[in-house]
């Protein structure tokens, strides 16, 4: 269970077994949507934490996207969102429920400070050189 009490918010496709874990290991009961882009910016504004858990990822656009908002991120270490959060970002281990579970925890008691170093992090990103890298990755990942 975490420290605080939290709203979860699950984005776009979701597992109904993933729902069940999250409601068992970690004590809430998440709210399942999916969004347009602007309903998502208007969330990412008003987010605590954004928490990024991704087994595969081709390039990590939501974690840019999250930091460019100023929201504390939590990604997985050794995938290619931890190379995008660049030092900004608190890093799990995506198949941990408890790490994940820490990782929302650190991100909430250092929120201030991982704001900061996320909208560094994203600010040093170029959207034209971000577009190039997420095309290369859906190319590695077709051929």
């Amino acid at each position: 269970y975490l420290a605080l009490p939290i709203n979860l918010i699950i984005i776009g496709w979701v597992n109904l077994a993933m729902v069940k874990v999250l409601q068992f290991t970690l004590g809430v009961n998440p709210f399942v949507a999916m969004l347009g882009l602007l309903a998502l910016t208007a969330l990412y504004a008003s987010a605590s934490v954004f928490c990024y858990p991704s087994e595969r990822e081709g390039f990590g656009m939501p974690v840019l996207e999250a930091m460019s908002q100023g929201v504390p991120v939590v990604t997985s270490m050794g995938t290619s969102t931890e190379e995008v959060a660049g030092g900004a970002a608190v890093l799990v281990d995506p198949f941990d429920v408890d790490d994940i579970g820490r990782g929302i925890d650190e991100a909430l008691a250092r929120r201030s400070e991982l704001r900061i170093y996320g909208l560094r992090q994203a600010a040093r990103r170029q959207w034209s050189e971000t577009a190039r890298l997420t095309v290369a990755a859906y190319r590695e990942a077709l051929s």
